[in-house]
């Protein structure tokens, strides 16, 4: 199991089963006691319980259709599923542990079993990396246990419940490791290996990716150009082979999201500057900020507590000093100049110093050292001269990595200037792929735990061969030790809290089981900023309206019809009935939700379930799910640009209709005041007319048939309260039907005779064909591992799988 992570390289056999061995045991006590205290913890109101609710959908649409879901109605109105190809390895592992886990009747054990595992292979894939570069093999597993008990792993596994982002904390050491096994010998094995590891992190979280690939093309110079001619050769063969095989591992699942990008909200309408400020380094002082001593009472909204920048950029004085100290005595022990990781605690020390440059956002370092001084007057008096201090630390590394002399020191003030003065992010951006990373923080997982911890191993591991007496290694080992531990009892006591009161999840069923129960068909409109909301689809078998997980793959043009319902109470009233929405599910006690926010609901919609956790209310008219209306507005394209004018128009029963054929009352353009004789009459005797469906939404994902129109409904448009998609396609009697969109966003088609109208979502042909060769590619690739382990490969296939001769009888990769 473990032979690719122990394979090659290193130090004698003893010390390298030793050495493994002792990280080994360590990681499975280190997890089995976080496990101890997360596994009895309650659920929190962040993320694990949307991510399981999600993935679980995922799977009950697979189902639906007989194959791969395209798309989901259960979410944001209705939305492609054509971005959960990047999120292929969690969907895939988390409903494995799921079924695993089922017996145990807890639907968070599968989520936290697997962060346990990830816990446990990130230390080990850091050991199977650092061991190399580090020349040694204690070193190695040093190094890998600084990894696993990073703060980065605690943010994301235990606070945030981001899994997909600490899954690629897994991958990360793979790829350096892939590329030094494609340096080592020319082989499609060591190009495979290299590949797998690059699109299983694409597939965790392909933002993740991005951000890691600066700090994957710096590793790849630094080798290319210290490297032997024979290395050089073997690197670059390695990764050529290996990037053609992750096109189709990782690259054909990104062609489908190419297209629907273009019709994605994303961050539109969001306070994205505000959210790339706040998710920023400020401060090297969180370096060094133990249980928020110095950050605690600062204005800043992602300090002043444990759940962000101030977690996230901790690295604590075992890995300071581990980097730190070896650089400063460095100046007068030559014999460090040779040794590997001396080379090592160079590159990845600036490896650092660029993560936290890209991490520093939109600002510049100074001008987030003064944004956190500015905010810094609830600080304590001590911290302040630390924070200054702290500011010099990155520059005094610089200088330390330059070294002496005229064109040296020259150097470390011109990347000095560079780091303090320049905002790093702001040329990330500049690149493709790159200009919509909301959070410039998320540099720290993609490579800023990767490099502290091989630099603070690679330094550790130099000053260990410093000559000293007994004693003194035993004090420093204990000095070490214990500050790990300080560290660890700070950083990991959020495995141990309590998670919400009991009673908060008691209430929520009890306001479930009344969606369930309720007459009144429709969406449900929840207002909470608590993640667990998102179980509702499996809760009451209602569809939910907006979400915060994945809010950025909702549809454009719903997003700007959300954003006018909010003008007034009358265009939310329209809004409600327009789209659908029967319900409004309040949490009471959610901290983040303002009372004055929750009131807003409760005057234009009456209570029809309380209790001391949540407040359902009902929209009695919702219109849900289909309707059919008379009175059609011809609206330009794009008319959801104007949402007040058209929800103001669905409220007197004209329903906006982009490309509409005659007849129409009127029409509407953007912007402007729409043109319609006779409104006010048209106003008072138009009602809209409620249809059916033929079979429950959820009985096909990607098909409905509405039912339910007459004669006297014609000629008209019967509109879905379903999000508008190109790639929907109506007909009535087996003749085709143009779809177009309706009220700003919804699925609608025109009618001239009674029946039945179905609807089918019909993806361009390329979306399978990606899918279908990127998982023939997986399966080809682990068949070449199965039979190269099992000697069944023919011996010409064999030589240029490993890249020697081929031998005789069984043997493994």
């Amino acid at each position: 199991m473990f032979r690719y992570f122990s394979e090659s390289g290193g130090g004698p056999g003893r010390s390298r089963r030793g050495a493994l061995g002792v990280l080994l045991v360590f990681l499975v006590l280190f997890c089995a006691v976080l496990g101890w205290g997360w596994m009895r913890q309650s659920p929190s109101f962040e993320e694990m319980y949307a991510g399981a609710a999600r993935g679980g959908d995922f799977f009950v649409g697979m189902r639906s259709v007989g194959g791969w879901p395209w798309w989901t109605p259960n979410y944001l109105f209705g939305h492609s599923l054509s971005f959960f190809g990047v999120s292929l390895i969690p969907l895939a592992v988390g409903h494995a542990f799921a079924w695993v886990c089922a017996p145990l009747g807890d639907p968070l054990a599968a989520p936290k079993l697997i962060g346990l595992a990830i816990i446990f292979f990130s230390g080990l894939a850091m050991y199977s990396v650092a061991r190399r570069l580090l020349g040694g093999e204690r070193a190695g597993a040093f190094a890998g246990a600084l990894y696993a008990i990073s703060a980065q792993l605690v943010l994301r596994l235990a606070m945030l419940e981001h899994q997909s982002t600490a899954a690629c904390m897994v991958f990360a050491p793979l790829i350096l490791l892939g590329m030094l096994r494609c340096e080592e010998r020319v082989s499609w094995r060591s190009a495979a290996l290299l590949a797998l590891a690059v699109s299983a992190m694409a597939m965790c979280y392909f933002k993740i990716l991005l951000l890691f690939l600066p700090a994957g093309g710096a590793f790849f110079l630094w080798r290319l150009l210290g490297g032997s001619s024979e290395a050089r050769k073997n690197l670059v063969a390695g990764c050529l082979r290996g990037a053609l095989i992750t096109i189709p591992l990782a690259v054909f699942p990104m062609l489908p999201i190419l297209r629907e990008s273009r019709f994605l909200a994303m961050f539109e309408l969001e306070p994205f500057a505000g959210w790339q400020q706040n998710y920023s380094f400020f401060s090297a002082v969180a370096w060094l900020d133990w249980r928020n001593i110095f950050t605690a009472g600062t204005a800043i909204p992602s300090m002043g507590g444990d759940r962000h920048t101030s977690v996230e950029f901790y690295l604590g004085p075992v890995v300071l000093a581990g980097i730190f100290l070896p650089l400063w005595l460095a100046r007068t022990r030559a014999g460090w100049s040779g040794h590997p990781a001396w080379a090592a605690l160079r590159f990845f020390t600036w490896l650092l110093l660029l993560a936290t440059w890209f991490a520093s956002g939109p600002r510049s370092v100074v001008a987030g050292h003064f944004a956190y001084l500015s905010g810094s007057f609830g600080c304590s008096d001590f911290s302040i001269p630390i924070v200054w201090a702290m500011l010099v630390a990155p520059g005094l590394l610089i200088f330390l990595l330059c070294g002496r002399g005229s064109v040296r020191l020259g150097c470390a003030a011109a990347c000095a200037l560079v780091f303090y003065f320049v905002p790093g992010f702001r040329l990330l951006e500049l690149v493709p792929f790159f200009g919509d990373i909301r959070a410039p923080s998320a540099v720290w997982p993609a490579f800023g735990a990767l490099a502290a911890a091989l630099a603070a191993g690679a330094g550790w591991s130099l000053m260990a061969e410093i000559p000293a007496p007994v004693r003194i290694r035993a004090a420093v080992v204990g000095v070490v030790l214990g500050f790990v531990a300080l560290d660890v009892s700070f950083l990991h006591r959020a495995f141990f809290r309590e998670g919400l009161p009991e009673e908060t999840f008691s209430d929520y069923a009890e306001a479930q089981a009344f969606l369930a129960k309720s007459a009144t068909g429709g969406r449900v409109q929840a207002v909470s900023g608590r993640y667990f909301y998102l179980t509702t689809p499996v809760a009451s078998g209602r569809a939910l309206t907006a979400e915060a997980l994945l809010r950025h793959f909702q549809l454009r043009w719903i997003r700007y019809m959300e954003a006018g319902s909010m003008i007034s109470p009358d265009t939310m009233a329209a809004y409600f009935d327009l789209f659908g929405i029967s319900h409004i599910l309040i949490d009471r006690l959610d901290p983040d939700t303002p009372k004055e926010y929750q009131e807003r609901f409760k005057k234009i919609f009456p209570t029809v379930f309380e209790n001391p956790g949540f407040t359902v209310l009902e929209n009695a008219s919702s219109l849900y799910p289909a309707y059919a209306a008379k009175n059609v507005v011809r609206a330009d394209e794009g008319i959801f640009r104007n949402p007040g004018v058209v929800l103001q128009l669905g409220r007197g029963g004209l329903i906006a209709v982009e490309g509409a054929a005659e007849p129409t009352v009127g029409k509407a353009g953007v912007p402007g005041e729409p043109d319609i004789p006779g409104r006010v009459e048209l106003e008072k005797t138009v009602s809209l007319k409620r249809l059916a469906l033929a079979a429950p939404r959820t009985a096909d994902f990607h098909s409905f048939t509405v039912s339910g129109l007459g004669s006297g409904d014609l000629p008209g448009v019967v509109v879905a309260t379903e999000a508008f998609h190109p790639d929907w396609r109506a007909s009535q009697g087996g003749a085709p039907l143009p779809v177009l969109r309706a009220a700003g966003a919804l699925l609608s088609v025109q009618v001239a005779a009674p029946g039945d109208v179905t609807f089918r979502l019909c993806p361009p042909w390329y979306y399978g064909a990606c899918m279908s060769a990127s998982l023939g590619a997986w399966v080809a690739v682990a068949a070449a591992f199965a039979l190269a382990r099992l000697g069944l490969l023919p011996a010409a296939w064999r030589t240029a799988w490993d890249g020697i001769p081929a031998r005789r009888g069984k043997g493994g990769p």
